[in-house]
């Protein structure tokens, strides 16, 4: 007896439904927009009829914009009275979780206001039981923790404290976390969070940024006042990804073709890394 199974095409599903919205802001909507983004991991820059770049701009996000990665780092460090009194409170201190997935696994923060952030699933947040909300009003699989470490109500001994830590101790929470450190005084060295780490017994691994330029030598350029927001944006795009340009549908002033670059840094960026390239007197 022959038995034929039948499966239907998993994989051929459409596309999701996305749209490009576009609105004209100022220049200080938009510097407000950057600091609400505090975690970058790739930052673009498109530069139109340009093939040389200027050793300024491409080394803007590479040179002291090192970060480090430390393995199964606890929880509990983050919350040491001589960790915050160093590197909260007289630095901006940027961490993030990796090798997660924020909508299956537990997740960590902690932004340069001075907040852990947790995203942890309903039987991690049951264990550790500290108060949050959840992630969604649809869904209670997901919660959301916060606690400010710089708040005045937070210190050894005071009973908020002291529930974090005895619940960070207990749980051993712990994750593979990347961060980066800048200091307030610009004598101290930002690699002393790494030195501090690595005397605590942690492996502590530089991670140095990376730098892809992109040339392409054959161009047109998008006229910005006859093509839509989304078709320049997918030029950019195209351009940043080394593809064919020609298969781009654009309009341009005339049918002059140029060379154009695309600079793509990957790392870990705060928001003062974005504002320092955005500057307008920066070009």
């Amino acid at each position: 007896m022959f038995v034929q199974m039948i499966t239907p095409e998993t994989w051929d599903f459409p596309p999701p439904p996305s749209s490009v919205v576009s609105q004209h802001i100022t220049t200080e909507e938009i510097l407000q927009f950057i600091k609400f983004q505090p975690f970058n991991n790739v930052v673009c820059v498109s530069l139109p009829d340009c093939v040389q770049v200027p050793e300024n701009i491409e080394s803007v996000l590479r040179q002291d914009c090192e970060y480090y990665k430390i393995q199964q780092l606890p929880l509990q460090e983050f919350i040491k009275p001589l960790f915050i009194d160093t590197y909260v409170k007289k630095g901006k201190l940027l961490a993030l979780s990796t090798s997660t997935q924020f909508h299956l696994e537990d997740c960590f923060a902690f932004s340069e206001g001075g907040h852990i952030i947790l995203s942890v699933q309903k039987e991690t947040y049951e264990t550790l039981g500290l108060e949050g909300k959840p992630a969604s009003p649809k869904s209670s699989s997901i919660h959301v923790i916060s606690i400010n470490v710089t708040d005045p109500s937070f210190s050894p001994r005071k009973k908020h404290y002291q529930r974090v830590a005895s619940r960070f101790q207990e749980t051993k929470l712990a994750f593979d976390v990347i961060l980066t450190w800048r200091p307030d005084d610009e004598r101290v060295c930002p690699s002393s969070i790494a030195e501090y780490l690595a005397r605590a017994g942690y492996n502590v691994d530089l991670c140095p940024p990376h730098v892809q330029v992109v040339h392409k030598y054959n161009t047109r350029i998008p006229d910005l006042s006859s093509n839509k927001p989304a078709h320049v944006l997918e030029w950019m795009g195209a351009l940043a990804l080394d593809c064919d340009m020609e298969a781009v549908d654009i309009d341009s002033k005339d049918d002059m073709e140029v060379p154009s670059t695309s600079l793509i840094w990957k790392g870990l960026y705060s928001s003062h890394h974005i504002e320092t390239l955005y500057q307008p007197s920066f070009w």
